[in-house]
């Protein structure tokens, strides 16, 4: 661009400069009426003015944990149903050989680490509930010690003191809750006979037998605490193993939710086992697990929204300057327009000088020609007349 200007400004003052010295008035071509120099051709040239927006009042986001949000990787979900079907496998796996610890605890003393003679296993408690029933109709109730028989706890008239026989009888309930049938739900004594009232002396209900019932969804069991125990830690081993190098492994979205989701896989595979057991400490455990996943949503909203809030009131300043945009859009349009016509303009220019010059150097060449034809005449007339 520039050295256009300048080779069309430098045309036209030698054009113009020639026609002063050799007074040609009427050249071939016309010359350019305005003398057009490269001042003159910078003052018509546009000049861009384009008004941008002012983003530097626009809020940063504040930090965001994103290791707290749910970056699941494709395998845990086949390992959270893994470690939920373990779980519930090893309770099962465990039924037998824990009631075969219960059997010889029940036939030796107190005083030999077992439960015999005591009087909540007594004949007339066995005899009127059944020998598979009595536990929830008699003294095993952890939270209801009142159905206890503290002067005569031990059958063969020991004068132990109650301290010892409160000893005992804890002792008892937890070798208890190694049986098959393990040990009544702390306070269903309080509502016996509410339950009895609901299955009206009913053997079944719902199809299935009370004892089997009871068996499954009534007691607590040694073999579930073994089997729940067994979920978080897997779980955990597998959180160590895939995020070692994360320093919030342990408090984050993903293994708050894989701890959760084992531990609920592991009560539903423990109803679909061959001996099916409603695994209560997995349920307990679960919900220390369900609440720190409530808070961790609670906290995660809270950013969330405090983002939000930021991009709204980003957007807000964007979409007020949206017409500083449009303008300078529409003037950079007009400035393409006009730099557009100056350039034909200035190649019009061009195009004149150029004409111009060629046709004023034609005339000087004929002029030049026609000077030598009258001095070779003139020499010729002065050699003839000098002879």
């Amino acid at each position: 661009m520039d050295d256009l200007m300048r080779t069309a400004a430098d045309d036209a003052i030698i054009l113009h400069e020639l026609e002063k010295v050799l007074g040609i008035e009427n050249p071939v071509a016309q010359p350019v009426t305005n003398v057009v120099t490269l001042d003159t051709l910078e003052r018509r040239l546009p000049e861009y003015e384009v008004a941008l927006p002012d983003l530097s009042e626009l809020n940063t986001l504040p930090d965001f944990a994103e290791d707290l949000l749910p970056n699941w990787l494709p395998a845990d979900v086949f390992v959270m149903l893994g470690v939920g079907f373990v779980s519930a496998l090893i309770s099962s796996s465990l039924r037998e050989p824990f009631d075969r610890m219960h059997d010889r605890w029940s036939k030796v003393s107190f005083e030999d680490g077992g439960h015999a003679g005591q009087s909540i296993d007594a004949t007339e408690h066995i005899q009127k509930y059944g020998a598979r029933l009595h536990r929830p109709g008699h003294g095993h109730d952890i939270l209801n010690p009142f159905e206890v028989n503290w002067g005569d706890y031990f059958s063969e008239g020991s004068q132990a003191g109650l301290a010892t026989k409160l000893r005992a009888w804890l002792r008892h309930l937890a070798q208890d809750c190694f049986s098959r049938q393990g040990l009544p739900l702390p306070g269903s004594s309080y509502i016996r006979g509410i339950i009895e009232a609901i299955l009206k002396g009913s053997k079944t209900w719902l199809g299935v037998s009370q004892f089997d019932l009871y068996e499954a969804a009534g007691t607590l069991k040694a073999r579930d605490f073994v089997g729940m125990t067994a979920a978080p830690l897997l779980i955990k081993i597998y959180v160590l193993g895939t995020e070692f190098d994360n320093k919030k492994r342990f408090m984050n979205y993903r293994y708050l939710s894989l701890s959760l989701g084992a531990l609920v896989s592991s009560l539903a595979f423990g109803l679909m086992m061959h001996h099916p057991s409603l695994n209560y400490p997995a349920l307990t455990a679960a919900i220390p697990y369900a609440v720190a996943l409530w808070k961790l949503d609670r906290k995660l909203g809270r950013l969330l929204a405090e983002r939000q809030k930021v991009l709204d009131a980003n957007a807000g300043l964007v979409t007020a300057d949206s017409r500083s945009l449009m303008l300078a859009a529409d003037s950079q349009l007009e400035t393409d327009s006009r730099l557009s016509a100056f350039w034909d303009e200035l190649s019009s220019v061009h195009d004149m000088t150029s004409s111009a010059l060629q046709g004023l150097l034609d005339d000087i060449e004929s002029t030049l020609r026609n000077e030598e034809i009258d001095l070779l005449a003139l020499e010729g007339i002065l050699n003839l007349g000098g002879v």
